[in-house]
């Protein structure tokens, strides 16, 4: 039998300074390391759109790449595709941001040449991805 007055002795304190303050210092390390993965993310993308603005020959590889991929397309298909966006590089070039008809009708241009080389399947989803391009470039047609 355990006498009244004795008591169990103290189990392992969770909550004592040293645990919280080394959680603090551990959250603090997470939060400013994600910070600066997403800073340096933002800085990538940044100087990638930088880079296809101001030499917009560089894009028709990683265009083709990415359709080529989402598409299935065939190496015909493929080679073709390429050419379409290296023949629009300079009416590309041409078109400013701000001026919508001229971002209409590149837009559009593409999006015919495109459709002209795509089979049933591929073509509703081109539609679908196009349809996202066409709004982030221009939010309202006109």
């Amino acid at each position: 039998m355990v006498p009244m007055n004795d008591t169990p002795p103290p189990g392992p304190r969770i909550f004592s300074r040293g645990n919280v303050l080394w959680s603090v210092v551990l959250l603090t390390a997470t939060a400013v390391s994600f910070i600066a993965g997403a800073l340096t993310a933002k800085q990538i993308i940044i100087d990638r759109v930088n880079q296809y603005v101001h030499q917009p020959e560089r894009l028709p590889e990683p265009i083709t790449q990415l359709l080529q991929e989402r598409l299935s397309l065939t190496d015909e298909q493929s080679d073709l595709v390429y050419k379409v966006f290296e023949n629009r590089i300079d009416q590309y070039k041409q078109v400013e941001r701000g001026v919508t008809w001229g971002a209409n009708v590149l837009l559009d241009n593409i999006d015919r040449d495109i459709r002209a080389i795509l089979d049933e399947r591929q073509l509703a989803e081109w539609d679908a991805m196009f349809a996202g391009i066409r709004e982030r470039w221009i939010p309202q047609r006109q």
